[in-house]
């Protein structure tokens, strides 16, 4: 349930703009919500749960109406009221995006799920999709994520970055709320690369069993990534490093690893000189 105070053309923007990440959501992470029957909405086979949206011409509404709990608030979900308020400002459709996520995972769940690193990972790497050519909403190329790019050109650069056991030991949400604004950056950003790593790495090899993870945080359980993915944290943390000091080059404008980009050179050479 759409609420707006921005123009009849700009609601429409943002309500069909809702529509389709509700439905991207539901497909990136159809194991969080498959034991509950919820995938069957991304089929039309079962009613989506409505969603309270807020979103406000102005700041000036945001502030007045929303009462966010900090001036400096772009976008929120307050749990309590199960509604999510926005406003009108440049960059609003990643907070939007980011904010819906938690929203979403919140009200399809039993209980909260309150470590940030993956709270706020899984927020940080669902908030970037877009639109391409067809209108369809993508997600999955490191050049729309600009959190996970920004640890990525740390690493490349050399300069310092979060370590594993730093990233998961981020599970206080007061200590994370409190943090710096540098402090936040690099939060984000450190959580963000390591969802996206377990999204991706090795053509998604722990994608399964992070989603069962965060799927089971969210309704209770308190288990550990590692125990989830049957390694160790040291070689897990050998595993992040790697993905990110591979190295990445641009193909046809899509960023990816070097040796993802070898193996399409050798398919497109194959096709163009077939074996006789």
């Amino acid at each position: 349930v759409l609420h707006s105070t921005a123009s009849l053309k700009r609601t429409l923007e943002i309500q069909r703009r809702l529509e389709a990440f509700y439905l991207q959501l539901f497909r990136q992470l159809d194991r969080f919500f498959a034991p509950n029957g919820e995938a069957l909405v991304v089929f039309g086979l079962k009613p989506r749960p409505p969603l309270k949206v807020w979103f406000y011409r102005d700041a000036e509404q945001f502030h007045s109406h929303g009462k966010p709990s900090t001036p400096w608030s772009a976008g929120f979900y307050a749990p309590s009221r199960k509604t999510s308020f926005f406003y009108e400002r440049s960059g609003v459709i990643d907070t939007l995006q980011h904010e819906i996520v938690h929203q979403i995972l919140a009200e399809s769940s039993r209980a909260a799920a309150e470590a940030p690193w993956l709270v706020e990972g899984i927020a940080v790497f669902m908030q970037y999709a877009e639109l391409d050519k067809d209108g369809r909403l993508t997600l999955g190329r490191i050049d729309q994520n600009a959190r996970p790019m920004a640890f990525y050109r740390k690493v490349q650069a050399g300069r310092a970055t979060r370590r594993l056991p730093d990233i998961l030991g981020l599970t206080d949400p007061r200590a994370w709320s409190a943090a710096s604004t540098e402090e936040a950056r690099l939060n984000y950003e450190s959580v963000g690369a390591l969802v996206y790593f377990l999204m991706n790495f090795d053509d998604g090899t722990y994608r399964g069993s992070f989603l069962d993870l965060l799927r089971d945080r969210y309704n209770g359980a308190r288990a550990s990534l590692t125990e989830y993915l049957g390694l160790r944290e040291a070689a897990l943390g050998e595993f992040f490093r790697r993905f990110y000091r591979s190295g990445f080059v641009r193909v046809n404008g899509i960023l990816m690893t070097r040796e993802e980009a070898m193996r399409l050179e050798e398919e497109r050479v194959a096709r163009l000189y077939p074996d006789p």
